[in-house]
């Protein structure tokens, strides 16, 4: 890891320097506030999602224990579900916004290494993907509702797979954009060990990416029946493949998002430690 945080110092032919300058290290404080906003979007959706995993578990039990002492007339299993649900879509909501203005606020990052246009380009893809998805959604339903044979439904890929296909590519792209402003922040901060811990991880992800892409088109039999596990006992080299390549992809997308989360959290530090070695320079020359 570099030993020290303190981006260049440059200077003019009077001699000033940028080191001074209020708005670089507004900026900088204000990229430090919103990856930390980044962070505590993600925390609220794990929350969230495991709290309505939860409910979605216990919900049984509760309907049981309510049947007994209220009228079984009342479908207390639906309505906790509801309730539920919405509540669970308040808080993505809440965390989609919060990270929204979190990357905003990375906007303030200097031209430098391409920090800002990385971020422009991943705000870009992360507001086109809800719209792209809606619109997936929208074209299924058509499809299927003018679809006049039941059994080609699903068989064919029309075009509403295709946006749900972009959508991913958009999701991804986003993510791959945001890293790179992650690395061009630690470039900035000469944070050799995030430099080369975000290039790591952006390979991590591309591989993670292909093992993804690779169980959406050749259709593994054992994730339609499970009965269809017991023929790897014959050898049967795809259905390894196809299970390896699973297992490959859960595994990796856990490991891929605590990484994720630690990257930013090492970024932000060396901000952090940058602009706080930035204090004790100016106040040396006083």
């Amino acid at each position: 890891m570099s030993t020290s945080y303190l981006p260049e110092i440059l200077h003019d032919e009077t001699g000033y320097t940028t080191e001074g300058n209020p708005k670089l290290e507004t900026g900088w404080l204000e990229v430090s506030r919103g990856l930390f906003l980044v962070l505590m979007s993600h925390f609220i959706a794990i929350i969230a999602t495991i709290l309505f995993v939860w409910l979605v578990l216990a919900v049984a039990d509760l309907n049981a224990v309510l049947r007994r002492t209220a009228s079984p007339r009342v479908d207390w299993k639906g309505i906790s579900l509801l309730v539920g649900t919405l509540l669970y879509g308040v808080a993505m909501l809440i965390s989609y916004v919060m990270m929204l203005i979190g990357q905003w606020r990375c906007l303030y990052a200097p031209e430098r290494a391409w920090a800002k246009t990385y971020m422009f380009l991943c705000i870009l893809c992360i507001l086109a993907v809800p719209a792209v998805n809606i619109a997936a959604g929208l074209i299924n339903g058509f499809d299927k509702l003018f679809v006049v044979d039941p059994d080609q439904i699903g068989r064919s890929k029309g075009s509403g797979q295709y946006l749900q296909l972009a959508g991913a590519i958009l999701a991804l792209s986003s993510s791959i954009f945001f890293i790179l402003f992650l690395r061009a922040v630690a470039m900035c901060f000469h944070d050799t060990f995030n430099i080369a811990n975000a290039t790591v991880y952006l390979v991590f992800t591309i591989f993670l990416a292909l093992g993804s892409t690779y169980l959406m088109f050749s259709d593994p039999a054992f994730l339609e029946d499970a009965r269809q596990v017991s023929k790897l006992a014959k050898g049967r080299l795809k259905s390894y493949l196809d299970l390896g390549m699973a297992l490959w992809v859960f595994l990796g997308t856990i490991v891929s998002f605590l990484w994720y989360l630690w990257l930013i959290i090492s970024v932000r530090g060396s901000i952090q430690r940058g602009l706080e070695e930035r204090r004790v320079a100016l106040a040396s020359l006083r």
